[in-house]
């Protein structure tokens, strides 16, 4: 195995952060042990699906790879981004601690990031997918797509590729995942966008909404935010090191913050309904699921 070690800017949360990934983990996709402070998933690398264990650890997060993957540093920046690494945690909590109302519920659990998501489209349809159903449902049905249409590799499925997605009849989508026909047709249509080269990136928050708004709706209602139009220009991180035997981050364990809200502009975020972030969408009963019949995995 190649081991990549990664320091995050500032103090993390390590439990949180872990229990996040569970609460989120598509079954088959992800695999979470929260005891052993582990999160397994696939991630596209290379043009392949790369399996990836990240772990925590006080001041750094190692990342685990097999020996065969090419250019193992090239993981280090889209791990950071998605793991939020390179928030200035410290900077966030000095700033928050003005308010009085705030300051002590930083006090009580500092170091807390903003896990995302490492894929851009991979947000798109969790987001849609996700949308005003509750976190058990989102998860139930992203777990079917990927056991229905996912590319298997290593002891787990990745989901599939636009090109492969949009080639996919509404009525196949529906039946196999269990979503209605509005929906199974706004995340054809997202398929087919993001086959045609669309990216969100880039873009500045104004143009990365409307170019999302003007997809077709999946279920009426007031617009919500969606992770996704937060895509832009990530801020680049310090390139890796490494040797055959291990991998390491040369970034220091604190770095300047962009900002003091730690922002870097804009890497798609994980929607929440368990209170560990301002809610991106909105539990309902438009869609429910019933409980995965997907393999387990250790949530919080």
């Amino acid at each position: 195995m190649t081991l990549l070690r990664l320091f995050p800017n500032g103090p993390t949360d390590c439990e949180t952060a872990l229990r996040m990934l569970a609460a989120h983990a598509i079954p088959g996709a992800e695999e979470t042990d929260v005891p052993g402070r582990t999160h397994t998933r696939l991630l596209h690398h290379a043009g392949a699906p790369a399996r990836v264990t990240v772990s925590f650890d006080e001041g750094q997060v190692v990342v685990e790879l097999p020996d065969e993957i090419p250019d193992p540093g090239g993981l280090a920046a889209p791990v950071r981004r998605w793991l939020d690494l390179d928030s200035d945690t410290a900077r966030i909590a000095g700033a928050l601690a003005a308010d009085p109302l705030i300051r002590p519920l930083v006090e009580h659990r500092p170091g807390i990031r903003l896990i995302g998501y490492p894929d851009e489209f991979e947000a798109v349809i969790a987001t849609v997918v996700g949308q005003q159903v509750s976190l058990a449902a989102a998860r139930t049905f992203m777990g079917r797509l990927v056991a229905a249409y996912g590319t298997p590799a290593a002891g787990l499925r990745i989901l599939p590729a636009p090109r492969e997605l949009a080639a996919i009849p509404d009525a196949d989508l529906q039946a196999a995942i269990g979503l209605t026909g509005a929906r199974a047709r706004t995340l054809r249509a997202v398929a087919e966008k993001w086959a045609d080269g669309f990216t969100l990136a880039h873009l500045p928050a104004g143009e990365a909404r409307r170019a999302l708004l003007a997809l077709p709706a999946s279920a009426p209602g007031p617009p919500t935010t969606s992770p996704c139009a937060r895509v832009s220009t990530p801020t680049p991180s310090p390139p890796a090191t490494w040797s055959p035997a291990e991998h390491s981050d040369p970034s220091p364990p604190t770095r300047p913050g962009p900002s003091p809200s730690g922002g870097r502009p804009g890497a798609p975020t994980r929607s929440c309904t368990c209170g560990r972030m301002p809610h991106t969408r909105r539990p309902g009963r438009r869609e429910r699921a019933p409980e995965s019949r997907s393999g387990s995995h250790t949530s919080a």
